[in-house]
């Protein structure tokens, strides 16, 4: 970072970086709350060192790191790829390359040439997997994620627009990453022919701008703060807004100011959003004021979400700690130890280093949030004791375990045998048609209804009888776990 920002500012985009991780999609991932071990921040954080690298000129070790990120995390790290590839080769013109892709993309997906489609998608398959699996359909993502994903654009696009040239090519491939990736899974939503698109999921691609709009706030602060004070004041507004399309008009502005750097590339252009003028101060203000109300809403409801959904072990709860780390009101937590780091007197330097071992402290207590059953079932996963419900279920049997959705076992577990089925995991496994029918088609004899996980529609005839017993199993290798009830349906031996 020190390339593309000077000291103390990289070590501040650190902290945002670490501190704020990428928040993108329909998911609401942005607190991370992830119940099994996870190679994500890895990936990340050897992609964001690629990328470090390859501002340095160190091309050799880029592609290395990038590789070892994709390694450990396929979608992560092939964006990191990708991105010290479109580095280290200026002389393309990469954004005419992606419009003739795309172009031919969007052809080849057309219903006219099916023997084109690698991965056919049809209608029925996919109907249900928009049905059960609506975060991979761009056209079925709602206005927050539509509204971070314009956002994670706009500021690679600002910047390009109005930065010094040698930092342009930076901002332009970011650009690209997130409008292909973004693109692409649209255009194959919309047109629904080839379901390898959709799985590949290339709207992905956003982590990166997601994660480097701290850098990039950062050198548009410095650069921009005091030529264009009102474009500063309103993107400041659009983040504040973020939830509730903020980030769309964000990308408004941006395409603004691109469309005036392609006009007129003389100084000229700079004068659109700079000083505020005296009409438009007390307008600000007021939008200010009434933004802030709405910001702190959206995190409440963000930590109630969370609390109330949880899925993880603490071991030390403090819940307006909780509150400050899980949402967008790190930001605050991050700026105080800012301005404490920047401080010279004793008070605040000892409050900086008392805030940062109490930071510590909780984030070492609370180090493995998992809760107790997937922490024995990560850690004993060859367990001869872990095989499914223990030789339980009948030949013929369909299992549903019902249980908290933190004590379901992942599908690489249990879906050693055929007669697993769970519905929070089905979207992990709705991708390959014959296991979604199966998979739709075992939820409905559980659920009693032949339509349950399927859009409306005319209900279906019954598919043989159902005989319910009732056990109870309690997971092996860990005394102190309680009890969990599952439900045993023998039926037809297709099952």
């Amino acid at each position: 970072m020190r390339k593309l920002i000077p000291s103390p500012w990289h070590g501040f985009c650190l902290f945002f970086i670490a501190s704020m991780p990428a928040d993108y999609g329909s998911e609401l991932v942005f607190s991370y709350d992830e119940m099994f071990l996870t190679a994500r921040l890895p990936a990340e954080a050897l992609g964001l060192w690629a990328i470090a690298l390859v501002l340095e000129r160190r091309t050799i070790a880029a592609f290395a790191l990038a590789v070892t990120a994709m390694a450990l995390y396929p979608l992560i790290g092939a964006v990191s790829l990708s991105m010290v590839l479109l580095q280290t080769t200026p002389r393309v013109k990469w954004w005419t390359v992606f419009l003739v892709a795309l172009a031919v993309f969007t052809i080849i997906e057309l219903p006219a040439f099916p023997s084109l489609h690698l991965y056919p998608f049809d209608p029925q398959w996919r109907e249900l997997v928009r049905y059960n699996a609506t975060n991979v359909f761009p056209t079925l993502w709602t206005l927050n994620a539509w509204s971070k994903a314009c956002w994670a654009i706009a500021l690679p696009v600002i910047l390009y627009s109005t930065e010094r040239p040698d930092n342009r090519r930076l901002w332009s491939n970011l650009a690209l990453l997130g409008v292909a990736g973004v693109a692409i899974c649209t255009v194959a939503d919309v047109i629904g022919q080839d379901a390898l698109w959709i799985q590949l999921q290339t709207w992905r691609t956003l982590w990166l701008l997601t994660v480097m709009q701290w850098p990039a706030a950062v050198v548009l602060i410095r650069g921009s703060g005091r030529t264009r004070p009102m474009l500063i004041w309103l993107l400041a507004l659009r983040w504040v807004l973020l939830d509730i399309g903020g980030g769309i008009i964000a990308l408004y502005i941006a395409v603004t100011l691109l469309v005036d750097l392609r006009r007129d590339s003389s100084p000229s252009h700079a004068v659109r959003f700079g000083a505020i003028p005296v009409r438009f101060r007390n307008m600000l203000i007021g939008a200010s004021l009434l933004s802030a109300p709405i910001w702190l809403l959206w995190q409440m409801g963000y930590h109630y979400g969370r609390v109330l959904y949880s899925g993880r072990t603490l071991e030390f709860n403090v819940s307006w700690l909780e509150l400050a780390v899980h949402t967008r009101l790190v930001i605050e937590l991050v700026a105080i130890l800012i301005v404490l780091n920047l401080a010279r007197d004793r008070i605040r330097i000892t409050s900086l280093y008392l805030l940062l071992a109490v930071l510590f402290a909780f984030a070492v207590v609370n180090f493995d949030q998992r809760s107790a059953v997937a922490k024995i079932v990560e850690a004993r996963v060859d367990h001869p004791d872990l095989a499914p419900f223990g030789g339980l279920v009948p030949a013929g049997g369909v299992v549903y375990w019902d249980g908290r959705p933190e004590e379901v076992l992942y599908p690489w577990l249990l879906m050693k045998t055929s007669s697993y089925f769970s519905a929070f995991q089905a979207g992990g496994i709705i991708f390959h048609r014959r296991t979604t029918l199966e998979v739709i088609r075992r939820f409905g004899r559980i659920k009693l209804d032949e339509q349950a996980s399927r859009p409306p529609r005319k209900a279906g005839a019954a598919d043989g009888e159902l005989t319910l017993s009732h056990c109870r199993l309690r997971m092996r290798g860990s005394p102190d776990s309680p009890s969990r009830s599952f439900n045993i349906w023998t039926s037809s031996p297709s099952l």
